[in-house]
C-alpha cells in the first residue's frame, strides 16, 4: 500500500503540470500537457482499480470536478480517458456508496468556495480577505478525509489525498511552470 501512495503523490504532481500548462503560456511547447495529462490518468486508474478506498475517493473527486465544470480542455478530457482506459483494463472494484457521497460533497465544496468566497466576499476590509482566505483554502476534502480515517482507522483516505495534495502542491511551490 505505501507504493500506492507515492503514486498518489506522482499522479498530483502530473495533474497540476497539466492545470499549469493549460492555464500559463510557458515558453516551450503546452503540447507536454497531453503527455502529463495521460500520465496523471493512468496512474489515477491504477489507483482506482487498487482499492476500494482509492476507488471510492478518487472517483468522487472526478465526480466533483466534472460537477464544478472544471475539466475545460482536452487534456483533461484525455486524462479521463486514460482513467477510464485503466478502469477497462484493470477492474473496478467495489466503491461505498455512502462514502462517496460524502466525498463528493466535500470534493465540490474544495472546487466552487474559493469562487463563491470570492463573488460574496469581493476585495476589500480585512475581515473579508481573511474570511475568502480562509473560505478559499481547499481543505475540505482533506478534513473529510482525516475525520473519516480517524473514525475508521483506516488511514488509506487521509494519505491517499494528502499524497496526491503534496505533489500537486509541490509544483505550485516550486514554481515549475512559468508564465514567460
Amino acid at each position: 500500500m505505501p507504493l500506492n501512495f507515492l503514486i498518489s503523490f506522482f499522479a498530483g504532481l502530473a495533474a497540476k503540470l497539466t492545470d499549469d500548462l493549460i492555464d500559463k503560456k510557458p515558453r516551450f511547447s503546452r503540447k507536454i500537457k497531453y503527455f502529463t495529462a495521460v500520465a496523471y490518468g493512468l496512474l489515477a486508474g491504477y489507483l482506482i482499480s487498487a482499492s476500494a478506498e482509492f476507488a471510492t475517493l478518487f472517483l468522487a473527486v472526478i465526480a466533483a470536478v466534472l460537477l464544478a465544470g472544471k475539466i475545460d480542455d482536452a487534456a483533461h478530457f484525455l486524462a479521463i480517458a486514460a482513467i477510464a482506459a485503466m478502469i477497462a483494463l484493470l477492474g473496478l472494484p467495489a466503491i461505498i456508496p455512502a462514502f462517496f457521497v460524502f466525498f463528493l460533497v466535500f470534493a465540490f465544496l474544495d472546487e466552487a468556495m474559493p469562487e463563491i468566497s470570492a463573488k460574496k466576499l469581493g476585495k476589500g476590509k480585512k475581515k473579508q480577505a481573511f474570511w475568502q482566505k480562509i473560505l478559499g483554502t481547499r481543505f475540505w476534502l482533506d478534513i473529510t478525509c482525516l475525520a473519516l480515517s480517524l473514525a475508521l482507522n483506516n488511514w488509506v483516505y487521509f494519505f491517499a489525498i494528502a499524497s496526491f495534495d503534496i505533489g500537486y502542491n509541490f509544483v505550485a511551490l516550486a514554481g515549475i511552470i512559468k508564465s514567460p
